[in-house]
């Protein structure tokens, strides 16, 4: 299915208007903690994995994609409006 820009742009600006006007989740908390979750978890990988490696583009890879394996699970379950 290929999208033209122009309603590729119109869906990307239909998405931000409803983001930034607080109506695109029903619960922005939910959302947050989830937010949070992730990011403290991803920071601890981080640390972990500092220990052990000593490189740091791949202490950064390798934290990036495990905590990016994790938003599958952390959002799985964040609804829409």
């Amino acid at each position: 299915m290929a999208y033209s820009r122009n309603s590729l742009t119109k869906l990307i600006r239909n998405a931000l208007n409803l983001f930034l006007a607080g109506r695109m989740f029903r619960d922005y908390r939910y959302l947050a903690q989830r937010l949070g979750i992730g990011v403290g978890a991803t920071t601890a990988l981080l640390l972990l994995l500092s220990v052990v490696v000593t490189s740091p583009t791949i202490l950064a890879l390798a934290a990036g994609f495990l905590g990016g394996a994790l938003q599958p699970f952390l959002f799985g379950d964040v609804r829409y409006q």
